[in-house]
């Protein structure tokens, strides 16, 4: 499990841009309205088999969180 929260008050204000990459190809990108944040992601265009995940948030401000993750995909 990643888990990306604010560290501050601030940070929680901020709006907050989503990037997703999957084997270091994004996936997609987009707004997210807050944190702490859960994401849920569609695999069914990600082949079976391992695959390293990693999970941006950035802020306006240019704060920017991190989290990578090996997973498994089974469609």
């Amino acid at each position: 499990m990643c888990r990306i929260s604010a560290a501050s008050v601030q940070l929680d204000l901020e709006k907050i841009e989503l990037y997703v990459f999957v084997d270091g190809k994004m996936l997609f990108e987009g707004p997210h309205p807050a944190l702490p944040a859960t994401v849920t992601v569609d695999t069914t265009s990600i082949p079976n088999g391992r695959h390293f995940f990693t999970f941006n948030l950035r802020t306006f401000e240019d704060h920017l969180g991190t989290c990578s993750l090996w997973a498994d995909v089974g469609n």
